[in-house]
């Protein structure tokens, strides 16, 4: 099917191959014709694959192997294409053991749409939300929050409402290979106040995200991680956080006139970050998992501060039946762009 997007981390997609003959073996040759993210160069990767079979069958999922091979985003950019679509060529051929250098039968997929990720919980005719949190989520009157979508071929109006009444338009034209969009919404440019609700939707699609607007908190850190369809997602934090730092000392023990002496070679700083979530709705864990089991992200501050994040929390508790809140402690490890760099924001 080359009208349909495929999703690289969908579980019922495979390749299912079976026989009648005897003793014979199959190759697989896979074609992955993708883009970096912000990037328009086309670049190919070719893998080649020999396939035994058992009872004549084999089953074989090309979904991580593309999911693997595709570009993962690794700045920071404000523009609203992400990356064109993968575009992957699937041979597959079948050979006789005693026979090598013959085909004994063959097919050819060419030009299969790939999109990195899962299949999402909310598509329709090759519209999606590429989230795996469909849910309202909350922001304070100072956050903003990412949105990303999937559209094929067409011209599409994106549209920003606050308590029902469109606030914002604004037109969307996809191409071929120019499917994956991502829109942020800063809700102080809409004078928010606690209690409003904001949605952000492609007008006559099933692409819809609830925003509701939680009060004014003592702190605000946002969060950007990387989701499982290699996007950037938003996340505000609104309770206690800190940097602490952990220091590694290599030391070196001597005798300087018979009495020990210790001297240090070399110490080494890494530097953490943790956060207390504040209040969240109860989807907003949806989120925080997600985040936890990314690879990457990133901490901003209003003062444009950057600082490159690696989750790094091994536990966390998404029900507790003691309690009818939802709050998160969050820890990550922090990538320093230079030696001895501070964090003081």
């Amino acid at each position: 099917n080359t009208a349909d997007f495929a999703f690289t981390l969908d579980d019922s997609k495979f390749l299912d191959i079976s026989t009648l003959n005897e003793n014979t073996y199959f190759t697989l040759q896979l074609v992955i014709k993708y883009y970096d993210f912000y990037d328009g160069v086309q670049q190919t990767e070719t893998l080649n694959y020999k396939l035994p079979l058992f009872n004549k069958k084999r089953i074989f999922s090309v979904g991580e192997i593309i999911h693997r091979n595709l570009s993962s985003i690794s700045v920071l950019n404000s523009q609203q294409l992400q990356y064109k679509t993968a575009l992957v060529d699937i041979t597959i051929k079948e050979y006789d053991f005693l026979d090598p250098e013959t085909v004994i039968s063959s097919e050819e997929m060419l030009a299969i749409k790939f999109i990195a990720g899962p299949l999402p919980v909310l598509i329709d005719a090759n519209k999606a939300l590429l989230s795996v949190n469909a849910n309202a989520s909350r922001v304070t009157p100072i956050g903003y929050i990412s949105v990303n979508f999937l559209l094929p071929l067409g011209d599409y109006t994106f549209e920003i409402s606050k308590n029902g009444v469109v606030v914002f338009s604004e037109i969307i034209s996809a191409t071929i290979t120019d499917n994956v969009f991502t829109k942020t919404l800063k809700v102080s440019l809409y004078n928010a106040l606690p209690g409003d609700i904001f949605t952000m939707a492609i007008n006559g699609t099933v692409i819809s995200k609830t925003i509701e607007i939680n009060d004014y908190q003592l702190f605000s850190n946002t969060i950007l991680f990387v989701n499982e369809f290699k996007l950037l997602e938003s996340l505000e934090c609104t309770g206690d956080f800190s940097f602490p730092g952990d220091y590694d000392q290599i030391t070196h023990k001597y005798k300087r006139n018979l009495i020990e002496i210790l001297e240090i070679i070399r110490t080494k700083k890494e530097d953490n970050f943790k956060v207390d979530t504040g209040w969240v709705l109860e989807t907003d864990g949806i989120s925080i998992d997600s985040l936890l089991l990314g690879k990457k992200a990133w901490l901003l501050k209003e003062s444009n501060k950057v600082a490159e994040l690696v989750p790094i929390s091994k536990k966390n508790t998404a029900i507790d039946s003691k309690r009818e809140s939802f709050q998160y402690d969050l820890e990550f490890k922090i990538n320093s762009t230079y030696n001895a760099q501070n964090y003081i924001f």
